[in-house]
């Protein structure tokens, strides 16, 4: 008691203030954090507790609110305990944690079964109030619409989904036979694919030469069932791939925005004309390292590292390039200073044709990490603050800057990456330099390495919170890893953030994983048994695709459905209020979200394009290496 006698006469002044200044106007959440996390046992601890609590509830953080009560009942006790423990009890039944709310429950009725307090509006038993709310179904906790789709995953936590989409068809002439077809209403760019920037393939087909290939190799690539092919054959063996879609478009009011192979494109969403092109901002620096790496190494061909998205906030679109080649077996002579291990992040206005604003990386920038480090993707936009991971000194780094001007506002080191064995560095590079965009939710930044471990930071300050190791391709020694190379490595993801629960799928293991928000602890995984892409249906549940789909529930991992009759997924799937679109081979697969039931649109034009698919406004946006096609709904203006 007398020392806490001391340390509130030292301390609740300043934790006051505090309390005062974030309950003024609007609630701020990050004061509040700081209060519980500087200054928790001053008399302003357990308040701040309760309020933060209060609006993670009113926000659908459910399992996060019920975590601030309880903390309130095991650090101070509370007059308040019956209201607390029903409070706890309603949370966790509405975040669809049945056990923990039973047990709560419990020991409600043990303590206080006579309990009378004002709750529901009105003074009633405690105990009998919750009892009667669990005797009713959980509510679905809504998911939000987004109306634009900013970045890969649409939001900071990536837990939104997009609009409604009825694409449409048109009969073939044989009306006897009454066949639809999806068409697509623009197609950008146009023109030969030999000649496409995205794909470079005159490049490709020197770089291959020069490296050994037998000149009687025939290389080609073009366009079938709506994704890019690459062909090749020397005697009797012929070999073909089909290529990652690559591009991740994005849309903003009734603009389209993109990265292409040489800079930041912007398309009307309704005519597909071009509005603008950035300045010359090549993702990779020197020649083209896209094909480069297909066609040296054909039988282990790159995957997505994810370079290839964008993000859009603040009236700007923010985008990373000129890496050094993505090349299988580096010609040093030729591209020796193209491997210098930096890259540029960039912004673009969107409102002023592109013009650039700033740029940092490969030698700009407030510090060493930021001029001599290699940005890993396209970062995660959070009222005016930019969070992405910078790849430094054989290490990941966790940077937070301001987007008005780049300026470097805190940085964090996030994890050492693993030692390289000189035999085997070129497989190796397959495997690593690809980061997920950090998530953001709750005060917090969340990190996968995708080289063995998931990371928790404070969102206003970079303090670390918990880290969390998992088993990894890379991450291990030598001896263990010799076989984790084989096929093809994983895109990285998003990271979902929902249910009080962290939910990977990292680019370098075998499971999907959900650990709790609040102490790194492993609460559920599964194997994603090949699958590639992880997104969120809405905020209980989850899409794996891929080889498939799958939709798993976010609080338990427990598989809710599956579509064992749905092969041969290209590209991340759009997921609507109502429905699942996937890109398939020459059609769009939509998957009925209120009877599970399976629609096939076939897609028959020439040069359409199927991959990546947003939703926004009704339109359907699809994007792959070749460029990106748009359809619309029967019931657009003009559309016959």
């Amino acid at each position: 008691p007398e020392g806490r006698k001391l340390y509130r006469t030292l301390y609740d002044p300043k934790a006051g203030a505090m309390f005062r200044a974030a309950t003024t106007e609007q609630f701020d959440e990050s004061a509040l954090r700081d209060i519980i996390s500087r200054y928790l046992h001053t008399s302003y601890g357990d308040k701040a507790l309760k309020l933060l609590g209060a609006i993670l509830f009113d926000r659908g953080e459910l399992s996060q609110a019920a975590r601030c009560w309880r903390k309130v009942l095991s650090t101070f006790g509370s007059r308040d305990e019956p209201v607390l423990l029903a409070r706890i009890t309603v949370a966790y039944h509405y975040a669809g944690e049945s056990a923990q709310a039973a047990e709560t429950m419990k020991l409600l009725i043990e303590k206080h079964s006579q309990a009378r307090a004002t709750v529901g509006e009105r003074e009633q038993n405690v105990a009998a109030f919750a009892r009667r709310v669990l005797s009713k179904p959980a509510p679905v906790v809504g998911t939000r619409l987004q109306h634009d789709w900013p970045c890969l995953a649409g939001a900071p936590d990536s837990v939104a989904v997009m609009g409604p989409c009825p694409p449409v068809l048109k009969r073939s002439p044989n009306a006897a036979r009454r066949v639809w077809s999806l068409q697509p209403r623009w197609t950008v760019p146009r023109g030969e694919l030999r000649d496409n920037p995205n794909i470079n393939f005159k490049a490709a087909i020197t770089a291959s030469l020069s490296r050994g290939f037998n000149p009687k190799t025939k290389l080609s690539v073009f366009m079938r069932e709506g994704r890019v092919v690459l062909f090749r054959q020397y005697g009797k063996k012929p070999q073909e791939m089909a290529m990652p879609a690559l591009i991740h478009p994005i849309v903003v009011g009734r603009t389209v925005l993109y990265r292409a192979a040489n800079g930041v494109v912007a398309h009307d969403l309704l005519t597909g004309g071009k509005l603008w092109g950035t300045t010359e901002f090549p993702l990779f620096s020197g020649e083209s390292g896209v094909m480069r790496a297909y066609s040296t190494a054909f039988s282990m061909t790159v995957e997505d590292r994810g370079l290839w998205t964008v993000t859009a906030g603040g009236g700007k679109v923010l985008a990373v390039g000129k890496f050094p080649l993505a090349s299988y077996y580096p010609n040093l002579k030729r591209i020796r200073q193209s491997l210098v291990d930096t890259s540029i992040l960039a912004a673009f206005s969107i409102a002023n044709q592109g013009r650039l604003l700033w740029r940092i990386g490969n030698g700009e920038g407030d510090s060493n990490l930021i001029r001599g480090g290699k940005f890993m993707t396209a970062p995660t936009y959070v009222a005016g603050r930019l969070y992405v991971i910078v790849d430094y000194v054989e290490a990941h780094h966790l940077v937070c800057l301001n987007a008005e001007n780049g300026r470097l506002l805190w940085e964090t080191p996030v994890a050492q990456m693993p030692i390289r064995d000189s035999r085997r560095s070129w497989h190796q590079n397959f495997w690593q330099n690809r980061a997920s965009p950090p998530a953001v939710a709750n005060g917090r930044v969340f990190v996968t390495s995708n080289v063995g471990a998931i990371f928790a930071f404070e969102a206003w300050t970079g303090r670390a919170i918990w880290a969390y190791q998992y088993d990894s391709n890379i991450n291990r020694s030598w001896a263990q890893r010799r076989t984790g190379y084989t096929g093809l490595p994983y895109p990285p993801n998003p990271i979902v953030v929902t249910k009080g629960r962290v939910i990977c799928l990292p680019a370098d293991g075998k499971r999907l994983l959900a650990l709790r928000t609040d102490t790194g602890k492993l609460d559920w995984s599964i194997n994603r048994r090949g699958q590639r892409d992880l997104t969120a249906v809405n905020s209980s549940r989850l899409l794996l695709s891929g080889k498939g789909l799958g939709i798993i529930d976010a609080a338990t991992g427990k598989e809710v459905w599956t579509g064992r009759k749905i092969t041969g997924i290209h590209g991340r799937p759009a997921v609507t209020t109502d429905a699942i679109l996937a890109s398939g081979k020459a059609e769009i697969i939509r998957v009925s979200l209120k009877d599970f039931s399976i629609t096939r649109l076939p897609v028959k034009q020439p040069g359409a394009i199927l991959g990546n698919l947003v939703c926004v406004n009704g339109k359907l946006i699809a994007a792959n290496a070749a460029g990106v096609s748009a359809y619309f709904p029967a019931s657009t203006p003009g559309q016959k």
